[in-house]
């Protein structure tokens, strides 16, 4: 049985990926070590996030 992509799964694709780049881009926190400066930035979480939403969107988990 082939499954169908649904319009609505496309659109979100998109806006989780632009969720990411936002919240990788602008919602960051400089956290200055010994070496040299990290940050510790929010793009991960909206990207497991993101991976949960559509894997529960397409009944795969839960």
């Amino acid at each position: 049985m082939e499954k169908k992509i649904t319009l609505k799964q496309i659109a979100m694709v998109g806006v989780m990926a632009a969720a990411v780049y936002v919240a990788s881009a602008f919602l960051q926190i400089p956290i200055p070590t010994a070496i040299d400066n990290t940050r510790l930035h929010m793009g991960n979480v909206m990207c497991l996030l993101s991976g949960l939403h559509h894997a529960r969107a397409v009944h795969l988990c839960f």
